[in-house]
């Protein structure tokens, strides 16, 4: 919808494009959409409807209230193609008739459209790498195309906001630069409201099926980066002991190899399949305990939430999860993808409940001062206004 801009002309008007609005980097987008100042800010959003789930459509409604439906549907492939090209010329329309001055781009796509309409449109092109534009989640052809396409593209970007320490030294490693115009904005996440989350938990409790059995929590989209492979196999000896139920939030293409497994081991007494869940927080505050068994992370959203619970965390020793858990402090870190690794840290939580008390308790407070969404959201009020000469 290409719309008129408002009353509030005074405003500085930015608009945001998300190639893929899943995970962590959809959780991003909109937290800044949903919590940026509205008295200085008029934000606008472009995303794909090619992966677009029932908690998006949700989040969505709750998004477009915000921005009077300043809002750009795209259909955005993650092959390039013809689409693109059409999907730029529209967003160059909407930007000339709403007066948008600055333009940030999320992830690959995002972040190419974002500097294409620099150059066409003379606006502030910022930018967030995610996933592919930092790990090598492609094939060698695609990923050198990409790394081909980053370099190119790196000149034409006015400022680069990366999510943690580890995503800027691997996107400077890979296009072989170092922005000059950069800064590090670890994402966060609202102070929970663990009454009115306590309340709403015992909708969702878990005791009375299981009594007073460890519970453990993997939260993320169900495909092989997240490692919930490992984290089955790791806890197959638990589960069959009695010791353990395994819960796995979310979904995606290996559920139903997953779920294989769990039939073929008789596993499926204490391992449960919750699909996508629109309320994680009474979730994770039923689990005694959350894994993150991720291969490789550019951040680890689902850490930060866990410590936020005052939940005790066992994640990989990878990527941006290094800079958010500091092993036996604040949680425990594992070698990726080492079952008997994983494996020895849950039977340290299980047996020793005054150590995962402690971890919990720090984990919190590491939260409180480094994470929160507030936090975030302030730097990035900052970076905005700074970019607009405001």
């Amino acid at each position: 919808m290409l719309t008129k801009a408002g009353a509030n002309k005074n405003k500085i008007r930015v608009l945001q494009i998300l190639g893929d609005p899943v995970g962590g980097i959809r959780k991003h987008v909109h937290s800044i959409l949903l919590n940026l100042d509205a008295d200085v800010f008029a934000q606008s959003y472009a995303y794909s409807t090619q992966a677009c789930d029932s908690t998006f459509r949700e989040e969505l409604a709750e998004i477009r209230n915000v921005l009077e439906d300043r809002i750009i549907p795209l259909s955005i492939e993650k092959r390039p193609g013809f689409h693109d090209v059409y999907n730029v010329i529209k967003l160059a329309q909407f930007i000339k008739v709403n007066n948008i001055s600055i333009v940030h781009g999320h992830g690959a796509k995002g972040g190419l459209y974002t500097r294409l309409l620099k150059k066409i449109c003379n606006v502030k092109a910022i930018y967030t790498p995610h996933g592919g534009a930092v790990h090598r989640m492609f094939s060698p052809a695609a990923d050198a195309l990409y790394t081909f396409v980053e370099r190119i593209l790196f000149n034409m970007t006015d400022f680069f906001i990366f999510e943690s320490k580890y995503s800027a030294e691997a996107y400077c490693t890979k296009v072989q630069k170092k922005p000059q115009n950069m800064t590090v904005n670890y994402n966060g996440v609202r102070f929970p409201n663990m009454k009115l989350i306590e309340a709403r938990a015992q909708d969702f409790s878990y005791r009375n099926n299981y009594g007073s059995i460890f519970h453990l929590g993997v939260f993320g989209m169900l495909r092989h980066q997240k490692g919930q492979m490992y984290a089955l196999q790791a806890c197959e000896e638990l589960i069959l002991g009695k010791m353990l139920v395994l819960h796995f939030f979310g979904d995606g293409p290996d559920r139903k190899k997953l779920e294989d497994i769990v039939l073929s081991k008789g596993l499926g007494a204490n391992v449960v399949f919750h699909g996508d869940v629109r309320e994680v927080e009474p979730h994770m505050f039923n689990m005694d305990a959350i894994l993150v068994p991720s291969l490789f992370e550019s951040f680890g959203y689902v850490a930060v939430e866990s410590m936020s619970m005052q939940k005790p965390v066992v994640a990989s020793a990878a990527g941006g999860l290094l800079e958010i858990i500091e092993h036996g402090k604040t949680g425990l870190l594992v070698s990726t993808g080492d079952i008997n690794s994983i494996k020895a840290a849950i039977i340290t939580l299980i047996e020793d409940n005054e150590y995962s008390n402690r971890l919990a308790k720090a984990g919190k407070e590491t939260f409180y001062s480094r994470f929160s969404q507030e936090r975030m959201i302030e730097n990035i009020k900052k970076i905005y206004l700074e970019i607009a000469n405001y």
